[in-house]
């Protein structure tokens, strides 16, 4: 197992409760520069302050004895002597995987196979690949549940909200409750930090990320220039205690890759009765059918019919659990009747589509057309939602009673995830976004009201996040991050100056606090970029058509500008803040400038050497804080 410094040991435990090196420094009584010595390993602490770090840090007691001993392991080596690597830690539980709320059924051998491939140690990347709906997720997760554990957990990754392979990378971080600091590009600085780890890494729906190729090098030098391969590929080569188990769609396709193709689950032989009657695909289908319809029984009457729809559906679970809820309102001989019927006429409609997508889309069509008129509205609503939603959310954006959202479980259409937090299988999500999209103005009225609420619901956590409530609102936002991007991303490419605006101070003191600084630069470029691309003849500063975009272009800038130089890019952040000031000062009086920004414009002046300038902006953010009694900003 990979060792790490007890400096290392700091660092991970403060930026795991987002603090920074300064707040540290207070809790522990102690100056800011004996923090940064001891997590660069130039210092050991004495054994008093290492007591008073481990309840800085909020260790369990069950690990004070283990931080003691590491904080104190070569306070005896001879000057200039190669430092101790920290005693080995306890081990920690993961966090909380996603919940399993049905009975895990066949598969033996297959979770046989991942079992073994992930005990081995020089088996660092497994891919389980097959069809959507085949069962990937959860075999992952049945894998996982027994096993060698690992000393820093197994981490589960959910990457199918998340639209570019840029954002594997800050997804991965968070996970794993990593914040980033410093000028090293983000990829660098997270696999200097899995290089020490023992983990495992449930990289989840993949496939959408692999077919993207790097193109133009990004403007943004902290954004991963690579595909997810390339990433893969580095963690695999220089973190050696990190286990890669990924699910996809298509195999990774690299060296050292080990691969679990998945196909249907056994329906059993239509001439050999005792085949079927044990056939996985059978038991599961019965299972849920009980599940919706609890006197459901297989017997000698039903049970080659039931097998007769598990063939249809070629043992896909997902499809198989899609059909067995229809037993509420029909017998399996009506279900074959429906498949049957619905394959006839794909096959006439489709005859581009593989033979196993034109099951699973009959499977879809007629669980579509049993749904009431409500319920078809809500679920093709239901899809803008990425990485799941609350039922206060569900109901604002997409009409969903209590009733309809209680409905759609039933179905299967929809499952929870956890309290008060529901989400769609991807496969689901996707066919009801293809409804949705059939529909030109309903779509661009789903997406209005998703970034509508979200701009709302972030601007409520503006105030909460200058508060003492500020470590659970960060991690509330967090939970939100891929439902804040959509509607990001919709209010940049639609042209929503009041959104982006409304969003802005809520997401810069959101990265901020988290050191995310990568992402607050790529987040903000993007929006700038869209804004810009609109505004023919931006820099004309006295022409007054467009001049409240151009103000957000500026504002956009000036965001950008001090997440590039809280990570050290000093250069391209001093242009970028020349242009902003040029679009801001040429819209607003002196005084009100300090105004225009969520940050103090006159530190970033002063950092980057224009003290004259820095110091009167200072002298007007004071005043003007005064003037609106913002303590908080003074």
């Amino acid at each position: 197992m990979p060792t790490a410094s007890f400096g290392n040991w700091v660092r991970e435990a403060r930026t795991a409760l987002d603090l920074t090196q300064e707040a540290l420094a207070e809790r522990t009584g102690c100056a800011v520069q004996t923090i940064r010595k001891i997590e660069a390993g130039e210092r050991r602490p004495s054994r008093q302050m290492a007591q008073r770090l481990a309840y800085a840090l909020a260790l369990p007691d069950g690990e004070h004895a283990w931080f003691l001993k590491a904080a104190r392991a070569d306070a005896n080596q001879p000057a200039g002597a190669p430092a101790a690597t920290a005693p080995a830690r306890p081990p920690r539980l993961s966090p909380a995987l996603p919940a399993m709320h049905t009975v895990f059924i066949g598969r033996q051998a297959e979770l046989a196979e991942v079992r073994r491939l992930l005990a081995d140690p020089e088996r660092r990347l497994v891919t389980l690949a097959g069809p959507g709906g085949i069962g990937k997720t959860r075999l992952a997760l049945e894998a996982v549940t027994a096993g060698r554990p690992f000393a820093d957990g197994v981490i589960f990754v959910p990457l199918a909200p998340i639209s570019t392979a840029a954002l594997l990378v800050p997804t991965i971080a968070h996970a794993i409750g990593f914040t980033f600091s410093g000028p090293l590009p983000p990829a660098d600085q997270i696999l200097q930090h899995l290089a020490t780890r023992d983990m495992l890494l449930i990289l989840d729906n993949l496939e959408h990320l692999l077919d993207e190729t790097p193109g133009e090098v990004p403007t943004d030098p902290g954004i991963f220039p690579g595909s997810a391969a390339d990433l893969l590929a580095r963690i695999v080569a220089e973190a050696p205690g990190v286990k890669l188990l990924v699910t996809s769609r298509e195999r990774v396709s690299l060296r050292g890759e080990w691969a679990v193709q998945l196909a249907g689950l056994p329906v059993g032989q239509a001439d050999a009765p005792d085949d079927t009657r044990d056939a996985d695909a059978v038991v599961l289908f019965a299972e849920r059918a009980r599940q919706v319809q609890h006197d459901f029984q297989l017997n000698a009457a039903n049970r080659e019919v039931v097998a007769r729809i598990c063939r249809l559906l070629e043992g896909v679970p997902l499809g198989i659990e899609l059909a067995a809820t229809w037993t509420r309102v029909l017998s399996p001989m009506g279900i074959v009747a429906e498949l049957e019927r619905g394959l006839d006429f794909l096959q006439t409609t489709t005859r581009d589509l593989p033979e196993r997508h034109r099951s699973m889309r009959a499977v879809f069509e007629h669980s579509w057309r049993l749904l009431e008129a409500e319920e078809k509205q809500v679920l093709r609503r239901l899809a803008v939602f990425r990485g799941g939603f609350t039922r206060v959310a569900a109901a604002q954006v997409a009409g969903a009673t209590l009733a309809v959202l209680a409905a759609l479980v039933d179905k299967s259409l929809m499952r929870r995830a956890g309290a008060e937090r529901y989400d769609l299988h991807e496969v689901v999500r996707q066919y009801a976004a293809g409804h949705l999209e059939l529909d030109v103005h309903e779509h661009a009225a789903a997406r209005d009201s998703h970034c509508t609420y979200f701009v709302a619901w972030l601007a409520d956590r503006d105030r909460l996040l200058k508060s003492t409530c500020q470590r659970e609102t960060v991690a509330e936002i967090a939970t939100e991050i891929d439902n804040l991007r959509a509607a990001w991303d919709w209010a940049a490419r639609e042209k929503r100056p009041a959104d982006l605006r409304r969003a802005i101070p809520t997401l810069f003191y959101f990265y901020e606090i988290r050191s995310a600084y990568q992402e607050g630069a790529a987040l903000f470029e993007h929006a700038a970029d869209a804004l810009d691309r609109a505004l023919p003849g931006l820099a004309v500063a006295d022409d007054v058509s467009g001049a409240d975009e151009r103000l957000l272009v500026g504002e956009l800038l000036a965001m950008q500008a001090w997440f590039l130089f809280r990570y050290g890019q000093y250069g391209p952040a001093q242009a970028l803040l020349e242009r902003s000031f040029a679009l801001l000062e040429a819209r607003h009086s002196t005084g009100s400038l300090s105004e225009a920004l969520p940050y103090p414009p006159w530190l970033l002046r002063y950092r980057l050497g224009d003290y004259s300038r820095g110091v009167q902006l200072l002298r007007e953010r004071v005043q003007v804080q005064r003037e609106r009694g913002d303590t908080w900003g003074v």
